[in-house]
């Protein structure tokens, strides 16, 4: 999918969290290895970079376009609120389970519904793939 270069670098970002998604989902009820154990705290660490960055750039946009995209501005805070939340947590494997089911939910979000409107606020910088 096109992004513009406003987006480019979340949109890329993505695909790593949908990789940590396929990995948690891939450990089941099973407690965790130490490898992925790493994974997650190095993921964690680049999540919550990630969702600063977001919020820095995207919100100020949103909240200045109206009720609609103030709507999606709350959800996005909301969704960073719980991920953060889950990642703090101790790494049980229910908990394990819920954080790739809510991040993988995140990114669908983000990459179909918040960054098309945020693309549509913002005027043709390029966009790149």
């Amino acid at each position: 999918m096109r992004r513009t270069a406003l987006l480019l670098d979340f949109s890329r970002e993505h695909h790593a969290s949908l990789k940590l998604v396929r990995h948690l989902r891939a450990l089941g009820t099973a407690a965790p290895p130490a490898s992925l154990l790493e994974e997650l705290a190095d993921q964690a660490r680049e999540l919550q970079r990630h969702f600063a960055a977001e919020e820095a750039l995207l919100l100020p946009r949103l909240n200045a376009a109206g009720p609609t995209h103030q709507a999606l501005a709350s959800r996005l805070l909301a969704e960073h609120r719980e991920l953060r939340a889950l990642l703090a947590a101790p790494p049980q494997p229910a908990t394990l389970a819920a954080l790739a089911e809510r991040l993988e939910a995140h990114v669908r979000f983000e990459e179909r519904q918040l960054f098309p409107a945020v693309e549509a606020l913002t005027p043709d910088d390029g966009a790149a793939q």
